[in-house]
Order: structure tokens, then sequence, then C-alpha cells
């Protein structure tokens, strides 16, 4: 079965293609999110025609039929095609939603703990850093402990902004230790970041939970993975490779 994966976020959309229960690398694809979106049918259709297509959406409703409009009018052929919207269930298979309701929680985070949780039967953290930086924690038996949500880099950095235009309007590379206004506060939000995936990985210890094994994700993913004081997986495809997981039934 071929299937095209969509998640689409607030800020970005990715796609890529999976054939029976393997992700196609190579079609993985990120583009800006929008109504126009020009959806990268080439690397896509690459694998022809897809049986379904599996969407999860974390923006309202009229946006995501508006993307899948878009999609549809660049490619009449896929109209027929079967759709598949996920959303966060209690359980799937041994992962179960540590939310008090479960809908609520956003499917790219479940996906995410569910790709992982795939990947290891240990205790585990998500960390997914996009236009916000999420962070689940799950424990050896899958049971999802709850998570944070905290502002990405570019919002804070907006924020920051909206104090004094001054403040945000000079991009820079972090620095161990900012030596201006701009590499602090580029240090900054960067090192906050990891400094709350550090803190969670210390409460999980606290609670005896051991190993703890770290994922990232997320556009800024990469780019907090050597600061952190632990071993850690970055993988750009993990929500990806759990929906996909979710979509067959694993």
């Amino acid at each position: 079965m071929i299937r095209w994966l969509l998640d689409l976020g607030h800020s970005h959309y990715k796609a890529a293609v999976a054939q029976d229960r393997s992700l196609l690398a190579d079609s993985f694809t990120v583009l800006p999110a929008g109504n126009n979106v020009a959806w990268p049918l080439a690397a896509l259709q690459r694998h022809g025609t897809p049986d379904e297509i599996v969407v999860a959406a974390v923006i309202p409703a009229i946006e995501r039929d508006a993307a899948l409009a878009a999609l549809d009018t660049a490619a009449p052929a896929l109209r027929p095609v079967r759709r598949v919207h996920l959303t966060s269930p209690r359980r799937f298979g041994d992962l179960e939603n540590g939310y008090r309701e479960p809908g609520r929680l956003g499917i790219d985070r479940f996906a995410a703990l569910a790709g992982a949780r795939s990947l290891v039967k240990t205790p585990l953290i998500v960390a997914d850093a996009g236009s916000a930086l999420t962070i689940d924690a799950a424990d050896a038996a899958g049971c999802h402990l709850g998570g944070w949500i905290l502002p990405g880099i570019e919002r804070s950095r907006e924020a920051l902004a909206r104090l004094d235009p001054l403040l945000a309007a000079i991009p820079a590379e972090p620095t161990e230790f900012g030596l201006d206004t701009a590499s602090a506060i580029a240090g900054g939000l960067l090192h906050a970041q990891a400094g709350a995936i550090e803190r969670m990985r210390r409460l999980l210890k606290q609670r005896g939970l051991r190993p703890v094994s770290v994922f990232l994700t997320g556009g800024g993913g990469a780019a907090l993975l050597p600061l952190l004081s632990c071993e850690a997986v970055y993988d750009p495809l993990l929500v990806l490779r759990g929906m996909l997981i979710m979509a067959a039934g694993d």
C-alpha cells in the first residue's frame, strides 16, 4: 500500500510517502504552511498514486481543508483517494494518552510519542522544536506522563521585539556566553530550550525512571542536539513515523 503522510503544523507542513510499513525518506519535504501551498508533487508522485492520504493537523479545520483543497487542485486525480484524519486516542497499542481529555493532546505530539515508542521500550522524552517547543514524557510501560509547551525560538524573539524592536532586530548565532545583545538573546533562547529538556530528564530520573531515551524532532531539533549533556537522537521524520504506525494499526 502507498500512503501519503501529511503533517500540517502552524508554520510548516511536512510530507512523505510510505510503502507498506516503510517510510521513504527520499520523499520527505518541509514547506511553508499556507492555504495556497505549493505541494511537492514531483517528490510524492515519484512513488506512484497513493491508496490513501493520512493527515495529522493541529491547525484549524478551515485551514486544513484549504490546504487539502490546494492539493486536489494541483493534482485532481487525488480527489477520489481516501483520506484518513488522525486524532489523539486514549490508547494506541501499549501507548496510553495521559491527557485528561485525550483528544486535546496535539496529534503531532501523540504521533511523535508513537514513533519513539516503536524504537525503544525505555522511559523516554520527545522534544519537538518548531513554532513551539513541546516536550513529552512516557514511562517504560508506555504511559504518557504529560508534557510542557514553550514558545519556539522565533515566537520568543517576536515577544522580545514587542518590548523593544532593537532587542531582536539583529539575528545572531548563539554562543556559549553572549558578548553582545544579539548573541546573548540567541544563546539564551536556545539554552533555555535545552535546559527544559534537561529538567524533564532530571524529573524522570528522580522518579526512578531510567535509562531515559531522548528524541528530538522538528526544524529546531538539530540545533539542540549538541547542547544536551545526555545522548539524544535527532529524527526529523519522527512524527511521520508515528503517523504511519497509527495508520497501519501496528
